[in-house]
């Protein structure tokens, strides 16, 4: 299924904010974005070393590591960002 994936705060700036994309889970997700910008992968393991976190939603949910693998449903949007960023912008 296809959906918005709006991207907030740095990962926004560094990878563009707006995308629509066919997938189903969150890790599907980011493996498309690494694959048409490159460095997604590379820039969420350096902010895992760096203790950034990250939140995620789906509509108006925010996930957690136990639902983060499922399936996204029908006609959700996701919206990444970490922490940081969210609180200042």
């Amino acid at each position: 299924m296809t959906r918005t994936i709006h991207l907030m705060g740095r990962m926004g700036q560094l990878f563009g904010e707006t995308h629509r994309l066919n997938c189903e889970t969150v890790q599907e997700a980011m493996h498309a974005l690494d694959c048409m910008k490159g460095g997604v992968r590379r820039y969420l393991l350096e902010c895992t070393d760096s203790d950034v976190q990250f939140t995620v939603q789906k509509g108006e949910d925010f996930m957690d590591y136990d639902n983060i693998g499922h399936n996204l449903g029908k006609d959700d949007l996701i919206q990444i960002g970490n922490k940081l960023n969210l609180t200042l912008d």
